[in-house]
Formats: C-alpha cells, sequence, structure tokens
C-alpha cells in the first residue's frame, strides 16, 4: 500500500499506461526471482518487491474504470471490480493450497509470473491511456483561436467551453 506514494505521482505525471506497463513488468521480474529464491532471504526481498510493484494495480483501476465508464454506468463496474478482488484472496488460498501440494511452493511463483506475462500482453494491448488532457489537443487543432468545430448547427461553443466539458476527473496539481 504504502508504494502508491511513489507510483501515484508518477501515473499522474506521464500516464496511468505506461506506468501501469511499468510496474507488470516489473511485477513479473520479482515474480521470477520469488521462484529462484534460494534462501529465506532472497525470497523475502522478492516479496517485499513483488509487493511494491504490485501497487499501482490496485490504486489505478478504479482511476481507470472511472475514466472509462459514464457516471450511470461506474456503479456497475465497480461491483464487477470489488467482487472479483474480494474473490481473488479466498480462490488463490484454496487454489495455491492445491498448487503447493502437488507441485512444490515455488509453482505458486511461476504460475503467478505466467498469469501476470499474460495479463501483461493483455494490458499492452487492450488497455487505453485514461489520462488524456483534452484541452492541450484541442488547442492544438486549433491555432488559429477560431470556435473549434461540434459538429452543430450553431457553432457559438468555443474550445474552452468544450475542454471543461470533456476534462477528465485529475487533481491539479
Amino acid at each position: 500500500g504504502t508504494s502508491n506514494i511513489f507510483w501515484v505521482p508518477l501515473g499522474n505525471i506521464f500516464g496511468r499506461r505506461p506506468i501501469l506497463i511499468v510496474s507488470m513488468i516489473f511485477l513479473v521480474l520479482t515474480s521470477v526471482w520469488c521462484g529462484l529464491a534460494e534462501g529465506f532471504p532472497s525470497l523475502l526481498a522478492a516479496r517485499a518487491m513483488q509487493g511494491f510493484s504490485s501497487g499501482p494495480v490496485y490504486t489505478f483501476a478504479p482511476e481507470i474504470t472511472g475514466d472509462i465508464f459514464f457516471h450511470h454506468e461506474r456503479g456497475r463496474a465497480m461491483v464487477a471490480y470489488t467482487m472479483c478482488l474480494a474473490a481473488g484472496p479466498f480462490i488463490a488460498g484454496v487454489s495455491g493450497g492445491y498448487i503447493a501440494a502437488a507441485l512444490g511452493y515455488r509453482w505458486l511463483f511461476w504460475i503467478s509470473a505466467i498469469l501476470v506475462s499474460a495479463t501483461l500482453v493483455l494490458e499492452v494491448f487492450i488497455v487505453p491511456e485514461t489520462l488524456f488532457d483534452r484541452e492541450h489537443h484541442l488547442r492544438l487543432d486549433d491555432d488559429d483561436g477560431n470556435a473549434a468545430s461540434t459538429g452543430l448547427k450553431d457553432d457559438t461553443t468555443t474550445k474552452e467551453n468544450i475542454a471543461e466539458a470533456y476534462r477528465p476527473a485529475r487533481p491539479k496539481w
């Protein structure tokens, strides 16, 4: 949880998608480190780094959900996210017990590395950047200072009004 003191400001500066990708790469590497750990101090350090690298996943998921879904759809999306989040420890505990008993505890980390790698591939191809500065791009599209086109008959809307209407919810630093 304390890793988000590091990850969230980076996500607000560079965007959520690149930070998620970097943290997932780090999570894959630390999962492999856990699988290769030869002693308890190495395993403990690897697990600490694994926890550090998984921080953005839990913080950015509700933010991305809030950015992608409309207001009337967010409740349903957050319920689905929260149900998966709540079911995870139960499913992982039961399946982890069977995996450790059948294959050994190291396979918990190898399976984790495989699942996180698959998630990383999906993240690269599916997850969009949701921290998009529309106002900046509206200014780039209309360098003349004219009103931005809205596609309506009455084109009295200024680009500042459009930018304000579509501004993503993010803190002003």
